[in-house]
């Protein structure tokens, strides 16, 4: 690699020795105090915990008529924790990047949102140590790690893990890929069922409280509104968290239970599916988004699932109990719906497999015209009854087959499958339509060879002529970038290797 490039990307690193340096991210380097040298392997692993490269653009950078730059905590020193940077801030506080000095690492720290000079509301002092409790006794590795609680009743704040992304703003950029939901949406329900089994209930899932780190596990955060369950209802009935994520039930003054983080789980994986929740709630009064909430439908999203399975509305439908659906009785039974419902990672087909796969079609095929061409001319069957026999019934049967069975013959042979472009076997109409392209130029060919022995010239030119097309297409298809043939490019199918249990 040439010495220019290499050193012209340089990233800031701090030592275990508590020295900052520029190093190479290319070639790594030598602390120029310890020496300790830093391999560009081991920068790759600790750049999180060493390197600021955090996003948290859902936090929404700077709170009104605060300017970040001149925020008056930036610079002090709390405890161990020297304040760096504002990341963002909202109505319960703001989030800083800090220096951990006892250890040399860079965290997150929450501060209750107010001046330098005036101390905190004692109710905002109660939820920042409830949040950080909340939080901290959820251990799991899809909860954000809570390091430090400061019980200072003038400068409380908390230092958690530094995460590099919020979901929030992923969303904001349009909608995920199906698989990448699924991912987000298993690791999301371990993490709540975990706070479940502990007697937590988070109370505002949304994709701005779902964080990512560098290595694309999705953590929950922000256990603010979290509640006991057990004291749910000795607690006074107050309305809080994001309207448009909040379920009927806590709406009508209930108190929040899992099936109210289910919902709110439900609002925020429609979200991430199609790029915007299913309904904006509008007006200031709770009657109106009461009212509101009873006319949610997912019927119009029908038109948008192009890109996900036939079976992932039916899930949000029972995380919403939307249309009498059954809700879920647990978490358990959710995760065990979703893992079930998550496409498995595919290999696809090589050009020779699948060219094995058609030639036995065409053999199981000609086996069987062969077969009742013979019957027919044995029974000295009438002209149109051995056409009849020779197209409709050999193709007929093996087009049902073939849709019964998922697959044609030679696909079973091979260990294939047949998949659309998220993962899912296609509906029988596509099967079938596929099926019958798939075999059109065996069926072409062979009204050529009868043609030419009736001396219909004409149809036998016409059948000639669209054999060779249909070939040559299916030809330069097939060599195109991706290796689909025409069938699999009209009908938006791929063939991949077989897994086990599929």
């Amino acid at each position: 690699m040439d010495e220019t490039v290499a050193d012209a990307t340089q990233v800031k690193y701090r030592c275990p020795c508590g020295v900052e340096f520029q190093v190479s991210a290319n070639r790594g380097g030598n602390c120029p105090v310890c020496e300790r040298r830093v391999s560009p392997s081991a920068l790759e692993e600790l750049v999180a915990s060493t390197v600021s490269f955090v996003e948290f653009a859902n936090l929404g950078r700077a709170v009104a008529n605060e300017d970040p730059q001149v925020d008056p905590w930036v610079g002090k020193q709390l405890g161990h924790f020297e304040i760096i940077e504002r990341l963002g801030g909202g109505g319960m506080g703001a989030v800083y990047r800090a220096l951990d000095r006892s250890l040399q690492r860079y965290v997150a720290v929450k501060l209750i949102r107010t001046s330098t000079d005036q101390a905190p509301e004692d109710k905002k002092v109660k939820a920042l140590l409830q949040e950080a409790v909340a939080q901290a006794r959820v251990h799991h590795p899809n909860v954000v790690t809570i390091y430090y609680v400061s019980h200072d009743q003038q400068t409380p704040f908390l230092a958690m893990e530094l995460m590099s992304s919020s979901l929030g703003a992923s969303s904001r950029r349009g909608p995920l890929p199906f698989a990448t939901v699924m991912d987000i949406a298993i690791q999301v329900t371990e993490a709540l069922r975990a706070s479940y089994q502990l007697d937590v209930v988070h109370g505002d899932i949304k994709p701005s409280n779902l964080l990512v780190d560098r290595l694309g596990t999705v953590k929950l955060s922000d256990f603010g509104l979290a509640r006991r369950i057990d004291l749910a209802d000795e607690e006074q009935a107050t309305l809080r968290g994001t309207p448009n994520y909040l379920s009927p039930a806590i709406l009508r003054g209930e108190p929040p239970s899992f099936r109210s983080d289910l919902y709110a789980l439900g609002i925020t994986l429609y979200e991430l599916t199609f790029g915007t929740p299913p309904q904006q709630l509008s007006g200031q009064s709770v009657a109106v988004w009461l009212q509101q909430r009873s006319q949610l439908s997912l019927a119009a999203s029908a038109e948008k699932l192009d890109h996900v399975p036939r079976h992932w509305l039916p899930i949000l439908e029972r995380l919403l109990e939307l249309n009498l659906a059954e809700p879920f009785r647990d978490y358990d039974e959710l995760l065990q719906c979703l893992v079930n419902a998550r496409p498995a990672p595919e290999f696809a087909a090589g050009r020779l497999p699948r060219l094995v796969a058609w030639s036995v079609d065409q053999v199981v095929i000609a086996s069987a015209v062969v077969s009742l061409t013979t019957f027919a001319l044995s029974r000295q069957t009438s002209l149109w009854g051995l056409w009849g026999l020779i197209f409709m019934l050999p193709a007929l049967l093996y087009g049902l087959l073939s849709s019964r069975l998922g697959m044609g013959l030679g696909y079973f042979a091979m260990q294939l499958s047949l998949l659309d472009r998220v993962g899912q076997l296609p509906d029988g109409k596509t099967r079938v339509l596929r099926e019958g392209l798939r075999t059109v130029v065996f069926w072409l060919f062979l009204g050529c060879v009868v043609a030419l022995d009736t001396r219909r010239e004409p149809v036998f030119y016409a059948m000639a002529g669209t054999f060779w097309t249909l070939f040559f297409v299916d030809a330069i298809a097939i060599l195109l970038p991706g290796s689909s043939c025409l069938h699999d490019r009209l009908f938006k199918t791929r063939v991949v290797l077989r897994r086990a249990g599929r």
